[in-house]
């Protein structure tokens, strides 16, 4: 192997640990319940007044940010 592709391994390596993909030993902490009807009802309430006035990709990257959001990934 080159110096060029153990860099790159290396590299990759280094941004699945710090992106949490790797294993840390670390306790597993569970995420606390989230109420998902009250959060959405929550997220209608902001978003209604803006929604008339966004174009599809807005509105598509909202949608996809409050179920994020909301079913707590």
């Amino acid at each position: 192997m080159s110096g060029k592709t153990i860099a790159i391994i290396l590299v990759a390596i280094l941004a699945l640990y710090a992106g949490g993909c790797l294993d840390r030993g670390d306790d597993v902490q569970t995420a606390p319940a989230i109420n998902s009807q009250a959060c959405y009802s929550d997220a209608q309430a902001q978003l209604s007044p803006q929604w008339a006035g966004a174009n599809k990709l807005d509105r598509a990257v909202a949608i996809l940010t409050v179920i994020n959001v909301c079913e707590g990934n």
